[in-house]
């Protein structure tokens, strides 16, 4: 009788059950890991996008406007009686005078709120006037533009800072508070902080936008600058 000989049965070729869902499950925290990075630097990017509008507004504006502000009265010592630095100063707006190199008569400059695109103002917009009032120009500077101040410095003795002078020819300085609004909303940030003008009132001296709390509470990103400015040219 013949044996039969047989060899060794070979183990059946792959992967187990097991070893596949362990590997699912693998690859399946690697993508949630994945996707959460990418989520994260997503709100990071939107967030940095939103601060950087902010922020280049108020800048912008501020640099635009400090600039006009110490030409105030450029050639003052020039001008003839009646043509002053500041024909105008209040805490939301203000006119000066200046006769730039190259301009026969003086000019009007006014800096105030407006809203060009209609609603509530939400922008700073530049006037330029001729010496009898009639308008030449008129640009937006900025738009978002929450709220605004001016905090003048005078020679009146015992009131040396006011937002309201009573002779506006007497201005030889100028804080201005400005605060910018990022134009969209960020879902993933709260608003909470207060914002205070260099006068120290909590409303900008009734300049605080309606409908709207300070601090705001609400997902707008915000900027606030202040600078001082001295004028340059004062007529004695």
């Amino acid at each position: 009788m013949s044996k039969s000989t047989r060899g060794p049965i070979a183990s059946p070729s792959g992967f187990t059950l097991v070893e596949l869902m362990m590997a699912m499950a693998i690859s399946l925290l690697a993508m949630l890991a994945i996707v959460a990075a990418y989520l994260g630097q997503n709100r990071s990017f939107v967030t940095q996008q939103h601060v950087v509008d902010a922020q280049q507004t108020a800048r912008a504006a501020m640099f635009m406007l400090t600039d006009d502000i110490r030409m105030a009265g450029s050639n003052g010592g020039n001008l003839s009686a009646g043509r002053l630095p500041f024909t105008q100063a209040q805490a939301n707006n203000f006119t000066f005078q200046w006769q730039l190199p190259g301009q026969a008569v003086p000019q009007r400059v006014t800096y105030a709120f407006c809203n060009p695109n209609g609603g509530a103002n939400d922008s700073l917009c530049r006037t330029i006037a001729d010496n009898n009032g009639n308008i030449i120009n008129t640009e937006t500077i900025a738009s978002n533009i929450e709220a605004l101040e001016f905090f003048y410095t005078t020679g009146q003795g015992s009131v040396p800072s006011t937002v309201t002078p009573t002779d506006s020819n007497q201005v030889t300085a100028v804080q201005v508070s400005l605060l910018a609004r990022a134009a969209g909303s960020d879902p993933n940030f709260h608003d909470a902080n207060t914002y205070t003008p260099a006068s120290g009132s909590a409303n900008w001296s009734g300049n605080w936008p309606a409908g709207i709390a300070n601090p705001p509470n609400d997902n707008f990103h915000r900027r606030l600058v202040i600078e001082n400015v001295v004028c340059r040219n004062l007529v004695n």
